[in-house]
């Protein structure tokens, strides 16, 4: 439930602030098809977020604000650890892109 209940606010919201000051760049994150090698475009994402403990490679070298879109339908199965504070005028977004994939994005 409370699970759930954090899925639902992290991406209702699409936004949560924390970050650092770096270059805010986009990011896609595909847990079934994607590889933590891949530049983390929506044509190559990422599998893992960068938060989490699993990410190697490309995935586990970014840092700092950004967003990040989770594929629609498709189950995260991982950790997210916040490694930073974000700005209250540029937050780091974890969130969804409407036109990538079909259904909910989850966390568990």
């Amino acid at each position: 439930m409370i699970k759930k209940l954090i899925v639902f606010i992290a991406f209702c919201l699409a936004s949560i602030s924390i970050g650092s000051n770096l270059q805010a760049d986009t990011y896609y994150i595909d847990y079934e098809k994607g590889h933590d090698n891949n530049p983390g475009t929506k044509e190559a994402p990422f599998r893992h977020h960068p938060w989490d403990p699993n990410a190697v490679g490309k995935a586990d070298s970014v840092r700092g604000i950004h967003t990040y879109y989770f594929k629609k339908g498709v189950i995260y199965r991982g950790q997210l650890i916040a490694e930073g504070s974000g700005e209250s005028e540029n937050p780091i977004r974890l969130t969804v892109d409407p036109a990538w994939g079909e259904g909910e994005a989850m966390i568990y």
